[in-house]
């Protein structure tokens, strides 16, 4: 049977007490259909009232989020009906081991056009390489092993599963963030104003996509979302 990443990625979403809807990023299901990764910061500390996860259209409750001490990974539980077997069979069976360098990946989220609590969402397919790996320390604390992917990531990517395109059941990182490189450009100006020297800086920003690498979480893993044990 074919795998289709589309199928093995949800939404992370918030429904208020007015039922009014908050989408927060992508999840992707991971060694079964009631158990999916995401990004920590998608779920933050507070909002675990009125989560769900979205799959092929159909709201989930979930049932309880793991967050990762540091890296910006969390667990998701959900309450997920029976689904029929082409479903079941679109989830991540594991983690991919090794880093490729320069590798081509493979990623997959629901990206928001407009406000992001608009019902507005489109599922897309990106493709790149890896530029790099390195240690890095977000904003919010965060503080994890990182892919730089040779794309940015659109508002709602994170959470979204990496894949290496050679084996796309495993899961190679979560994306996660953005981070900027920029060069000033050649013209500088001092512009004298109310006394004060201020220095204007023409600068070519660029964006680049980071994702979570999960082959240092393996054990983290196994323990929050064991695979299923194979039957006799």
């Amino acid at each position: 049977m074919d795998f289709f990443l589309q199928f093995a990625t949800g939404i992370v979403a918030h429904r208020s007490d007015r039922s009014q809807w908050s989408f927060l990023g992508s999840a992707a299901c991971f060694r079964n259909r009631e158990t999916a990764l995401s990004a920590a910061h998608c779920v933050p500390q507070g909002s675990e009232d009125g989560l769900f996860l979205i799959l092929n259209g159909t709201p989930y409750p979930m049932t309880e989020v793991v967050r990762h001490e540091k890296s910006d990974v969390a667990v998701l539980k959900a309450e997920v009906a029976e689904e029929d077997e082409f479903l079941r069979h679109h989830t991540f069976d594991g983690v991919a081991s090794g880093l490729i360098e320069g590798g081509d990946f493979n990623a997959y989220g629901y990206l928001s056009e407009g406000p992001m609590t608009g019902p507005k969402l489109v599922g897309r397919f990106l493709k790149g390489n890896f530029q790099r790996y390195f240690g890095y320390k977000s904003p919010q604390g965060h503080d994890y092993f990182a892919g730089e992917l040779s794309v940015p990531a659109p508002s709602g990517l994170s959470g979204g599963p990496v894949v290496h395109p050679h084996n796309s059941k495993a899961l190679a990182g979560i994306v996660t963030s953005n981070v900027e490189s920029y060069a000033v450009l050649d013209q500088v100006e001092e512009v004298q104003e109310d006394g004060k020297t201020r220095t204007l800086e023409s600068r070519r920003v660029l964006s680049y996509g980071l994702c979570a690498m999960l082959s240092g979480l393996t054990e983290w893993l196994d323990e929050e979302a064991p695979p299923k044990p194979i039957a006799d």
